[in-house]
């Protein structure tokens, strides 16, 4: 298992830096956040992810998403796309209505089209 170093926030899975964005004094882009604390004040916005379009490492990263859970939200959407977040609380084992609430702000679910038709002779 690597090694999971704390930054000064208190996160310890590495992934959870990529979910954020920040600007002010540093610009807009990604934020190292295991660094250094900023000198000054900056705005912190949270990115919504699709899960599922997004790697198990950013799942990881999530609220209540560890590598086991992670691995059952890949699978699942193998089979079929979540189409919502009460969807991926039916079918993922261990989502439950807390895990739910605690995801909601850092999850979207982009609309699933219908299949591309083919052309017909």
């Amino acid at each position: 298992m690597p090694e999971r170093t704390q930054n000064p926030w208190g996160w310890t899975r590495p992934a959870a830096r990529l979910l954020i964005f920040a600007s002010g004094s540093l610009g807009l882009g990604l934020a190292s956040l295991a660094e250094s604390r900023p000198a000054e004040p900056i705005e912190v916005r949270l990115l919504a992810v699709d899960p599922n379009t997004v790697p198990g490492t950013v799942l990881e990263a999530l609220p209540g998403i560890g590598p086991v859970r992670a691995a059952a939200i890949v699978s699942a959407r193998e089979v079929r796309p979540f189409r919502s977040l009460a969807d991926l609380d039916k079918r993922v084992k261990g989502i439950g209505p807390v895990t739910a609430a605690a995801l909601k702000p850092f999850l979207r679910f982009e609309p699933i089209g219908d299949p591309p038709r083919t052309p017909r002779d």
